[in-house]
């Protein structure tokens, strides 16, 4: 068997001659030294964006690819000589593998609504009270000193962001959301004739978005809070709740509005004829104004020179100094 397969291996073995004749024709075929020197120097000069051409299309035709070795040396040494035609060879091939990106879809219309009535449709409205999606012409989003009030459709398509609301079938309310704006509420509330008890009721929720340990502006909202709960409370006859705030406010050493809560818990006290309740009010308004230096004058022997000398000072009629001198 061996000597046949020896035979065999002897009459297909290549011959030296015929080694050299396929040697001769594959020289004459490739190119090399000079001639591929010429070639390359007629290739063109890949433009800036052709990496950045080849690695979007990739991208775009998996996007998620395996980890790999690093996209530069990559495109420079495997993909160069596909594109470096610029846009022909590059369109040609983006287009035939299909690897062109999908368009991105249309960013959503955003609106910032300050105030006042918003005109036109939007995908998303935010305001500092609401966010509000899917606006059309047949929606109707308006900012006042309520917050934000939104009717229609989009009603039901409103999420309020502070803690006070009021939900309908078509209508949506996103009260203030901070002490400041529902107290400008309170006394818009107020000035047109509300309700005591509507009035203190947007007070208190005011005072619950501040605190009582409020510092700097927040203090002064307080303060502005609470001065405007005893106005109301003496406005609706409810004297007695009134006082009680108000010498609570003067304990407090707040300066906001103090001498209207000071005339407040004076009149009340005085109106009662009761001069040692009313003496704390009087000093403090005393110094700038006339009847209260004069009803000082009359309640407090201690404060008595001092009140008539702030009252004389005051007096701007006859009758004003006649009723000094009569206490002196």
């Amino acid at each position: 068997m061996s000597r046949e397969l020896d035979q065999f291996g002897d009459l297909t073995r290549a011959r030296r001659s015929r080694v050299d004749a396929v040697r001769r024709r594959i020289d004459q075929a490739v190119p090399t030294g000079s001639a591929v020197a010429g070639a390359l120097v007629r290739i063109p000069t890949p433009g800036e964006d052709a990496v950045a051409r080849v690695k979007a299309a990739v991208i775009a035709k998996n996007p998620r690819p395996v980890s790999g070795p690093a996209w530069g040396p990559m495109l420079g040494a495997a993909l160069a000589l596909l594109l470096v035609a610029g846009g022909g060879g590059a369109a040609w091939w983006a287009t035939a593998s299909g690897a062109l990106a999908p368009a991105p879809e249309a960013a959503p219309t955003i609106v910032e609504h300050g105030g006042g009535a918003l005109v036109g449709a939007a995908d998303v409205v935010r305001t500092r009270e609401a966010i509000v999606h899917g606006v059309t012409e047949d929606d109707h989003v308006v900012r006042g000193v309520e917050g934000t009030i939104v009717t229609g459709a989009a009603a039901s398509r409103t999420t309020c962001l502070g803690p006070f609301s009021v939900h309908e079938a078509d209508r949506t309310v996103c009260s203030p959301v901070s002490g400041a704006g529902l107290l400008a509420l309170a006394e818009a509330r107020r000035e047109e004739g509300a309700a005591a008890e509507d009035v203190l009721g947007w007070l208190q929720r005011a005072s619950l978005l501040v605190g009582d340990g409020a510092s700097g502006e927040d203090a002064a909202v307080v303060a502005e809070v609470q001065a405007a709960r005893v106005v109301t409370l003496h406005e609706a006859g409810q004297t007695d709740a009134a006082l009680t705030l108000a010498q609570q406010f003067q304990a407090s050493g707040w300066t906001e509005r103090a001498d209207e809560v000071a005339r407040v818990g004076a009149a009340i006290a005085l109106t009662r004829e009761d001069c040692p309740t009313a003496v704390p009010f009087l000093v403090t308004l005393a110094p700038d104004a006339f009847d209260a230096a004069l009803a000082l004058a009359s309640c407090s022997e201690a404060h008595r020179t001092d009140a008539l000398d702030h009252a004389e000072r005051l007096a701007s009629t006859d009758a004003e100094r006649a009723a000094v001198e009569a206490l002196r």
